[in-house]
């Protein structure tokens, strides 16, 4: 997904945020991150290193 095609759905992940912490990730990081996971199957544990924590 480009970031382009993220701002629409950015506004939605922000409004879903708001009773959490603050963020101390970028929600495109974790929104890619996520789509790695679904992709390979692998586990949280064993994201690459690129991917933030």
């Amino acid at each position: 997904m480009t970031k382009e095609h993220f701002q629409s759905i950015r506004p939605l992940l922000e409004n879903a945020n708001k009773r959490t912490n603050p963020h101390t990730v970028g929600l495109f990081e974790l929104w890619c991150a996520v789509f790695y996971l679904l992709r390979t199957g692998c586990r949280w544990r064993v994201l690459p290193s690129d991917v933030p924590k």
